[in-house]
């Protein structure tokens, strides 16, 4: 942010530089690894569709809210959407490596 007062341009800075970096690591980070869970998660929801249709012997989970391939899939979607929120909101030229 920066503020004007009187021709003079004063900088502020909300968050110091570095926490700032130290926050796009852990969200990049974050974004890395929740890529693959969501390529999983995905997968089980495969298994299960075959499951469902007899393509397959069975399903790892029998009984409960995971026991149906939509669960997964919206597992699936939700893990994906977080990991591009979250590897689109880290600007690569500021980070130090």
């Amino acid at each position: 942010m920066i503020v004007v007062l009187h021709g003079k341009r004063f900088r502020i800075r909300w968050t110091p530089r570095r926490a700032l970096a130290s926050q796009q690591n852990f969200a990049l980070a974050a974004s890395s690894l929740l890529a693959p869970c969501a390529l999983v998660a995905f997968t089980l929801t495969c298994w299960n569709m075959a499951a469902g249709l007899r393509w397959t012997s069975g399903f790892i989970v029998s009984r409960g809210v995971f026991s149906h391939w939509q669960s997964w899939l919206v597992a699936s979607s939700l893990l994906f959407l977080i990991s591009r929120v979250l590897g689109q909101s880290v600007d690569e030229s500021d980070l130090e490596y």
